[in-house]
């Protein structure tokens, strides 16, 4: 019963570390490919103050909301990996 019992819980423990690397290598794929695609917006001075600041702004949020979605990401990964690993110990 006991071998069973602890091949039940092996089988979720592997694919919830599987989840868990995936969540974690994914965000690093696609942040190491933002690196070495990203070109900084040449500033263009076309205008006034205000639109080069909205220019500015459109920039600095377009890049947070990109790193805010990386750090949720590895965040997550890094939660089901820690949870399969305690599975896998068996507590």
């Amino acid at each position: 019963m006991g071998e069973r019992d602890s091949r039940k819980t092996k089988i979720p423990a592997s694919l919830l570390m599987i989840l868990g690397l995936v969540l974690l290598i994914i965000p690093f794929v696609i942040a190491l490919i933002f690196f070495f695609v990203f070109e900084p917006p040449i500033p263009t001075f076309k205008g006034n103050l205000n639109e080069a600041l909205v220019d500015a702004s459109f920039s600095l949020i377009s890049i947070a909301s990109r790193l805010a979605f990386l750090g949720i990401a590895v965040w997550v990964g890094s939660i089901i990996l820690r949870n399969a690993v305690e599975l896998m110990r068996g507590g």
